[in-house]
């Protein structure tokens, strides 16, 4: 498999786009997919992030390790990338937070 990923984000993008490698490789979700997990940004001791998104239960773990998630600062990912899977089947993926678009080729 080869890929390629990217988002603005300033000093967020890293954790964008580990957010997606993590479910594409580790997890094996399809791009479009790692892409739409829900974004968890850690700045120092402030943690931001899709609150919403995350099921309470991940929260409450995080919560008894000392981690609050406040609501915010994880939202406006823009992730776009594209896989070559080993099949030769290409796929690609966009952020639905943002306007991109895959189109197949």
């Amino acid at each position: 498999m080869l890929a390629a990923l990217g988002s603005p984000g300033g000093s967020a993008i890293l954790a964008y786009n580990a957010k997606a490698l993590v479910g594409l490789l580790a997890w094996h979700l399809p791009l479009q997919q790692a892409i739409e997990l829900p974004n968890l940004i850690a700045r120092g001791k402030d943690f931001g992030g899709e609150t919403a998104k995350f099921p309470p239960r991940v929260l409450e773990g995080l919560a008894e390790r000392g981690i609050e998630v406040k609501q915010g600062r994880g939202e406006e990912s823009g992730l776009h990338g594209v896989v070559l899977r080993e099949s030769g089947r290409l796929e690609g993926a966009a952020d639905p937070r943002r306007e991109g678009v895959w189109r197949q080729p």
